[in-house]
């Protein structure tokens, strides 16, 4: 039999017409939405005609667009009961959608990627207890654009209730990205940024923790983990990252907020221009401070290391860019609060500010101690310190060639400009180096006027004294600029070098080793009668 043969035409019209006869999900790999305010799994409101990949063997993943439409505004609800398994997910500019769960139990949403200049908002089922949602992406990378808000929170009324937001490796915030913990036992919301590499912030990351709690396994928690054991990780960009609390929360309640790892061998980064700050607590790494990270909160302390101590002979450092400020009562806590002793170096700036505290807890040396048992005699640091506050270090501090003390806080809470007229504290016995800068400002002589140090233990005095006016005033009389405890001053007249500003005079060192005491004597200004 002879074969059938068609016309050229003919066969372009039957190609033609299969084409149009074919579902549109066939000849699409994209899914948008066109239903305004409506649901997910209405297949009525997806320019497909089918719901986007509700099947976990859909392949390839169809790509959701919400709603691209700059001219309309999107809001959709996802509460399905079935995995969903999407590929790239996009929500546009004044569009939303609000991801949680419709039944009990525990669930994933999973998508390949994810760009949001909308708002994406997670949640768990408000009536489900035992369960634990879980917002995944997998395969490409999380960009929260300028506009975009990413909303995580956790339910207050049900218990053991979970919700995840997992993150990949080179994601991006440059929005804003809150995730909160409301008044319940045993609920958490959290964050997980799966990486060993780079996680840039540009915007602001807020964890929020309200109500108060019997039970520690409560709070929000921003991770950076992939499992791996000697992991790092670098929160790079110009951002903020936020620990917070309700202010009306009982500091005795149990309950966290935290920035934390996998494993405590872990090495997290805080880059030279990105912030950590406000209370609670970052754990399970060793820190290496380039940034700023500030304690601000009003009622909460902010500590770094706390029962995670056993680092892997890794230390907590504060590098030459890094700067950890103190601003509020509550403090900034260093180091191990456990038998072993945390190794801390500090390069950069501590400032504790008027009314603040610097603690450090078990820290070793600046030396090769890692994380050993053997505490040394003597807690080497150095770097800079400045502020009208406490810096209280757990035995006597020696502080090293090359290191600063600049008393008086400086004009910005980050650790940057003039320096003003305050005591610095010193709550331990404190030795002075050949090579330590001692910064000092003088102003009027009554108190408050000038710049001192109050050592609460002994002193080794040393140094060199740098000498300034402060606001153009010429220094004149006794200024006490050292005090510690009485007998216990080691040092005399010779033990300072004195480098004075140009334009004031040199003043005379006054030492009372009895008393404990260092007075910088000004002569007045020469005063010239006129006769007529």
């Amino acid at each position: 039999m002879s074969p059938i043969r068609f016309p050229m035409t003919s066969l372009l019209s039957f190609v033609t017409l299969a084409a149009v006869l074919l579902p549109l999900a066939a000849l699409s790999d994209t899914a948008t939405w066109i239903g305004g305010t409506g649901n997910w799994t209405d297949a009525a409101n997806w320019s497909t005609g089918i719901v986007p990949n509700d099947a976990a063997d859909a392949d390839p993943k169809t790509d959701v667009v919400i709603d691209g439409n700059p001219a309309s505004t999107a809001t959709v609800t996802l509460t399905s009961g079935s995995p969903i398994i999407a590929g790239a997910l996009t929500v546009d500019e004044g569009d939303s959608l609000s991801i949680r769960k419709s039944n009990n139990g525990s669930q994933n949403f999973r998508f390949s990627s994810m760009e949001n200049a909308g708002t994406i908002q997670m949640s768990s089922h408000a009536s489900g207890n035992a369960q634990n949602t879980t917002v995944r992406i997998s395969g490409g990378v999380l960009w929260n654009k300028n506009e975009g808000s990413i909303q995580v929170s956790g339910v207050n009324s049900r218990n053991r209730t979970s919700i995840n937001f997992r993150v990949p490796d080179n994601s991006r915030n440059d929005g804003t990205i809150t995730i909160t913990q409301v008044s319940s036992d045993r609920n958490n919301a959290a964050m997980n940024v799966e990486t060993n590499g780079v996680f840039t912030n540009n915007g602001v990351i807020r964890l929020f923790l309200s109500g108060n709690y019997g039970s520690s396994s409560t709070g929000v928690s921003l991770s950076f983990s992939d499992g791996t054991k000697d992991g790092v990780t670098s929160v790079l960009g110009t951002g903020t990252l936020i620990l917070s609390h309700d202010e009306t929360r009982d500091t005795s309640q149990a309950g966290y907020c935290k920035i934390t790892g996998a494993t405590s061998t872990q090495v997290l980064t805080n880059g030279p221009l990105h912030t950590m700050e406000g209370g609670g607590s970052i754990d399970k790494f060793a820190l290496v401070n380039e940034g700023l990270v500030r304690a601000s909160e009003t009622n909460w302390a902010l500590s770094v290391g706390g029962d995670y101590t056993d680092l892997g002979g890794k230390a907590l450092v504060n590098r030459e860019t890094g700067r950890m400020v103190a601003i509020s009562n509550a403090g900034l806590f260093l180091g191990s609060n456990t038998s072993k002793p945390s190794q801390f170096l500090n390069e950069g700036l501590l400032e504790a500010r008027t009314g603040s505290f610097i603690q450090f807890r078990k820290g070793a040396t600046h030396s090769n101690v890692k994380g050993e048992n053997q505490i040394p005699a003597q807690f080497q640091l150095g770097g800079s310190f400045a502020g009208g506050g406490r810096i209280v270090p757990p035995r006597p501090v020696t502080l090293l060639n090359g290191s600063v003390v600049s008393p008086g806080d400086l004009s910005n809470t980050d650790g940057t400009g003039a320096s003003t007229a305050g005591t610095l504290t010193f709550a331990t016995n404190l030795v002075l180096s050949t090579e330590t800068t001692l910064d000092f400002q003088f102003g009027r002589c009554e108190a408050g006027g000038y710049d001192a140090v109050v050592v609460e233990g002994s002193l080794t005095l040393a140094g060199t004294l740098r000498i300034s006016a402060l606001n153009g005033i010429r220094p004149s009389g006794t200024y006490r600029i050292f005090t510690c405890n009485p007998g216990e001053l080691t040092g005399d007249e010779t033990s300072l070098v004195l480098d004075v500003a140009q334009g004031v005079a040199a003043p005379l060192i006054l030492i009372n080793t009895t008393d404990g005491t260092v007075d910088a004597f000004f002569p007045p200004p020469e005063t010239v009668l006129l006769f007529r």
